[in-house]
């Protein structure tokens, strides 16, 4: 039962977890999975804050460390992580889920996972690619802009919406004005 889990609060350095959705599984190797590892990749590498890759577990909705992904991924966790299996992630004051994936199905079906996290401590936080479903929504299906338009929704509720360039942001800002949010 998903509603059953508990969240592991600590006592520790603050993390910030890169939320690489399904990238452990599968890599289309598409613009934003491409962005997304490398983005991760380099952030993990720097040492001054413990940066980990993470995903949902579609099952049970619980936010896991991508150990296997890291592993075969980054230099430097290969010897360190060899044995390591996937495991929960905890949460600690100053804490930060960072997601990379425009999935609302994901974030709407862990809500409450979410919502226990920022209880511990943590905060959530979205990377806006771009707005062009929304300047440009000839260039996709009619569902990828709903897709689209549902997570934003969901990300204009988080603590922080970080986005790729100066005309995402307007673009994002004018958004918001416009839609009340």
């Amino acid at each position: 039962d998903k509603n059953s889990y508990t969240i592991e609060v600590q006592n520790r350095k603050p993390r910030i977890y890169f939320n690489i959705g399904s990238l452990p599984f599968h890599d289309n190797k598409t613009g934003i999975p491409r962005t997304t590892k490398e983005i991760v990749k380099q952030a993990i590498n720097d040492t001054e804050r413990e940066c980990l890759a993470v995903y949902a577990d579609p099952r049970t909705g619980k936010y896991m460390i991508a150990n296997h992904w890291m592993r075969e991924n980054i230099e430097r966790f290969q010897d360190l992580l060899e044995d390591k299996n996937d495991e929960c992630i905890s949460v600690g004051k100053g804490d930060w889920i960072i997601n990379f994936m425009i999935n609302p199905n994901e974030f709407e079906y862990n809500q409450d996972y979410l919502e226990k996290f920022k209880a511990g401590g943590g905060e959530i936080g979205y990377i806006l690619h771009d707005m062009i479903p929304i300047t440009n929504p000839e260039y996709y299906k009619k569902r990828d802009v709903k897709l689209f338009k549902r997570w934003l929704e969901i990300a204009t509720k988080s603590d922080l919406v970080l986005a790729f360039s100066k005309t995402s942001q307007k673009e994002y800002l004018n958004w918001v004005r416009l839609n009340n949010k």
